[in-house]
């Protein structure tokens, strides 16, 4: 072979050497890199996972992470950028994952492979931690991360109470929150399931409250609908999970992966409270348990004549449960007659929780002329920033008595209220003498039906009139007895109401035995209930039946779904019947 032709084959080994080699140095331009944000992290919780290809290439498929035990992993979508370097392009795909552990432990993913250009390459392992949902670091800054939650970096919720340690009655806070990454999508449509709360009390705190707050560097916009819990009975008590169903993303779904899509349901953990027992009450205790109470009395007039009656308003205020209260105890001794006036209970949500207003009205008549006064009214409640209890005490209060008035006056009883009328003249009938020429029409005048209507007719109405205002006279100074006779039709029209079946079934009860015995209706426990249907008349069977019902009701109001509330009011109102027909 001449040295021109081994020249030629050199040069051609060479040139396919070098094109043989092109691709090779293409591949090993490519970097393939992975990170997470953490590496610690309480169950609830999730850690972002990211794999981010670079290099010349084009054809970049979806990483392989493979399949860990007791580890969810959710694909968070994908991006492509381009760089432009020296006349060069290059461009970074990026893959985000969410891994959610189950349990507590260390977790390793070491076979995550990724396709670039129709080549698999291996991706370096990476590994973190899982604590406990109670087991945060205390180096870890409170304010930058949310309680423990569910969901995923976007979307997630809590649930939480003020506190966890109370004692029975004590009021606590249990808080929702709905927390939404400002670029999460504005087309969901959430379906919120509230928690249970067995053995407490519960009342709504309107309105739902939105505000943002940043996590990790991260905007929130949060949305939160708070409740007010009163624990019924000590014992560790248990709030169960809350519930979130997100719809389906139309924008999500479509660049989020098809074999991963995050989670469209979310649940909160079990919450535990322990509650004590109070402690042993003193003589009178009300039954308030709660904080910043005001007790006050107001009268509406100070100076009054002897058998004129006044109202006495009782107030009381605070942070709590007060429909569970009794009404304060007044003794009017024998000054004055005492008679119930109305009052009521409402509650209205604060910033702090509940704050309700119990308001109990008498009405007070004096007997004897003089300057006396309404002595001072104690209430004892326990106050729960003390934990300890506490007896509020009002301000007497003077009065001026005068005697009754008399004279040339009537007393007319009108809708319940007197009024005096003074008899101003006497009307004068003038009588002329009858013309002889005139004829009788029709028979004399004493044999007209007319005229012994219009003569018999003013007597009957007089009558009637002085019986129906002796009637009215007789229920003013004796307004118990008006509330006995009322009885059954006010607890009928609580029956007919739109009220949930056991609340209604409850007070119907309550008010009817209240009304009858002239007690009143919150100021009426257990084991007394029983002894007033008893002394109503009713026998031991009916005043069973009585409590039975009333569990009925607790039952329905506590636990949901545990008896059939149709019958609750038929039944109730049978029961009224039976125990109307025992009247004396």
């Amino acid at each position: 072979m001449s040295g021109s032709l081994r020249l030629r084959w050199r040069l051609g080994i060479l040139g396919c050497l070098a094109l043989a080699s092109t691709p090779l140095l293409a591949r090993a331009a490519v970097e393939v890199g992975v990170e997470i944000d953490r590496e610690e992290v309480v169950i609830g919780e999730q850690v972002v996972l990211t794999i981010s290809v670079n290099g010349d290439v084009r054809d970049v498929r979806e990483p392989e992470l493979g399949t860990v035990e007791g580890l969810e992993i959710y694909g968070g979508g994908q991006s492509r950028r381009y760089n432009f370097v020296n006349g060069r392009v290059s461009a970074v795909h990026s893959f985000t994952f969410y891994l959610r552990p189950l349990h507590a432990g260390s977790y390793r993913l070491d076979s995550m492979r990724v396709v670039v250009e129709g080549r698999s390459i291996e991706v370096r392992p990476v590994e973190f931690r899982a604590l406990p949902a109670n087991a945060r670091t205390k180096t870890e800054d409170p304010s930058s991360a949310p309680p423990a939650q569910s969901g995923d970096a976007d979307v997630f919720i809590t649930l939480t109470v003020d506190q966890d340690s109370v004692v029975v009655g004590q009021q606590v806070i249990l808080t929702f929150g709905y927390y939404r990454a400002t670029r999460a999508s504005a087309f969901d449509s959430p379906e919120y399931t509230p928690p249970t709360t067995e053995g407490f009390w519960r009342e709504d705190l309107p309105p739902n409250r939105r505000t943002s707050r940043v996590i990790r560097s991260r905007r929130y916009q949060v949305t939160e609908i708070r409740y007010a819990l009163f624990p019924t009975h000590a014992g560790e008590l248990t709030i169960g999970p809350a519930q979130l169903r997100l719809t389906e993303d139309v924008f999500g779904s479509f660049f989020r992966s098809r074999r991963r899509r995050g989670p469209t349901v979310m649940r909160t953990e079990d919450l535990t409270v322990h509650v004590d027992p109070l402690p042993p009450p003193p003589p009178g205790f009300s039954g308030a348990v709660g904080r910043n109470f005001a007790f006050e009395a107001s009268v509406d007039r100070q100076e009054l004549a002897v058998g004129d009656a006044l109202t006495l308003t009782l107030r009381l205020e605070g942070d709590g449960h007060l429909a569970s209260a009794r009404d304060p105890e007044i003794d009017g001794g024998e000054l004055f007659r005492l008679h119930d006036a109305g009052g009521g209970v409402d509650s209205r949500p604060t910033l702090a929780g509940l704050r309700g207003v119990r308001v109990v009205q008498k009405l007070l008549i004096p007997a004897r002329p003089g300057a006396h006064s309404i002595p001072a009214v104690d209430y004892i409640v326990f106050d729960t920033d003390a934990m300890d209890y506490r007896t509020l005490r009002t301000s007497p209060i003077p009065l001026q008595i005068v005697p009754a008035e008399g004279g040339g006056t009537a007393t007319v009883v009108a809708g319940g209220r007197q009024s005096e009328i003074a008899l101003l003249a006497r009307d004068i009938l003038h009588i002329r003498s009858i013309d002889p020429d005139l004829e009788p029409v029709g028979g004399p005048l004493v044999r007209r039906p007319v005229f012994w209507a219009l003569l018999v007719g003013p007597i009957f109405f007089w009558v009637g009139s002085g019986e129906l205002a002796r009637r009215r006279r007789a229920l003013a100074a004796d307004p118990q007895r008006l509330r006995d006779r009322r009885a059954r039709r006010r607890a009928q029209e609580i029956l007919d109401s739109s009220r949930p079946a056991d609340e209604k079934v409850d007070a119907a009860l309550r008010a009817y035995v209240a009304d009858r015995s002239g007690l009143s209706p919150a100021g009426l426990r257990r084991a007394q209930l029983r002894q007033v249907v008893v002394d109503l008349g009713a026998d031991e069977v009916e005043a069973e039946e009585v409590l039975a019902i009333l569990d009925e009701c607790d039952a329905l109001r506590f636990a949901p779904g545990s008896g059939e509330s149709e019958s609750l009011t038929d039944r109730a109102a049978a029961l009224l019947d039976r125990l109307e027909a025992h009247r004396a």
